[in-house]
């Protein structure tokens, strides 16, 4: 949502946590009376307690003014800011971000039309999303509780270091506050990822593939919980296959789907385990086989993928395998 004063229709309430000035700080259950939420399709206020990974999601805005909801999870709901002008992956670009209420973690996935007559009117989409960590103290925070604590400090602190693994926005970024309680600044630091290209010209959802002027009715929403990793830790199956391509009749737009170029190469999967990697390459007669006993978690993960070899022009194809060797 854009910036609004205390009190107004609309609000959000957080969970019991104390910001200088009195931004957030209310009960999540005391959610503004005057919020009709059988006249809207936002999802109502409530506290979700979740493991795994922290949760970060832009989204698309087009409101009275069209800007982006830079939104952290922590403690069970979003802490918010509205970002006029969009992120940005050139650390040279100070982009004023203006801290709001908290949402609900549900709100996370969020797609949909705002009706008029409701606060915040206009269309919404979900722009990017991902995991985060707080990267201040080290370049990633596995403890989850550990991680919300060093996220309530740096806001208390006015001064924010986080790591972004989204689809379009990635690397380490500042939230820095300036003038008053509500005024902060988002800004990329430098690394790998940094670009002068234009990220916001990367218009469509990561989730609906449509862009927010393409919004005419809420799509089927896609439960926030299965935009990251989540669930109990549990011993990983001693074989695994790769996804592979389906057959359809035609396009379509679902949630739980995404497309990507088919590359012309071989399906492998890498497993990830105490700091090291190896690849197994994945044909119809065989499946990649990791140690048994190895349990799911930060430290032990399965990534898909596909191995390609250039051919002409920089091209992926089958033929340049052999001459790349094994």
């Amino acid at each position: 949502m854009f910036p609004q004063p205390r009190g107004r229709e609309g609000l959000y309430m957080s969970a019991n946590v104390t910001y200088p000035g009195g931004v957030g700080g209310l009960s999540v259950d005391r959610v503004s009376a005057k919020r009709t939420f059988d006249a809207t399709p936002e999802p109502p206020a409530a506290v979700r307690e979740r493991t795994g990974p922290l949760l970060f999601v832009i989204q698309q805005h087009s409101a009275t003014r069209l800007h982006y909801d830079f939104r952290l999870e922590c403690e069970g709901v979003l802490k918010s800011w509205a970002v006029p002008k969009g992120p940005s992956l050139d650390p040279v670009d100070k982009r004023l971000a203006v801290r709001t209420e908290d949402h609900p973690f549900d709100y996370a996935s969020f797609e949909g039309v705002i009706p008029k007559g409701q606060y915040g009117a206009g269309e919404v989409i979900v722009w990017d999303c991902g995991v985060y960590s707080p990267d201040e103290e080290a370049p990633w925070v596995e403890d989850r509780a550990a991680a919300e604590k060093q996220v309530l400090d740096g806001l208390a602190n006015g001064k924010l270091s986080v790591m972004l693994r989204g689809e379009k926005v990635k690397g380490s970024y500042a939230l820095v506050r300036t003038k008053d309680d509500k005024t902060w600044l988002l800004i990329k630091h430098k690394d790998r990822f940094v670009t002068k290209s234009d990220v916001t010209a990367q218009s469509s959802s990561v989730l609906s593939g449509i862009t927010v002027e393409e919004m005419k009715a809420r799509p089927e929403q896609m439960p926030a919980a299965q935009l990251v990793p989540g669930g109990e830790s549990e011993v990983m199956p001693k074989k695994l296959g790769p996804m592979h391509a389906e057959l359809a009749d035609a396009p379509f737009t679902r949630p739980g789907w995404a497309w990507e170029p088919k590359l012309d190469g071989y399906r492998v999967l890498a497993f990830i385990h105490a700091g090291k990697a190896r690849t197994d390459a994945c044909r119809a007669d065989r499946r990649a086989v990791q140690p048994a006993g190895v349990g799911v978690g930060a430290e032990a993960r399965w990534l898909p993928g596909a191995r390609v070899h250039p051919w002409r022009e920089g091209e992926p194809a089958l033929q340049a395998r052999p001459r790349a060797g094994r």
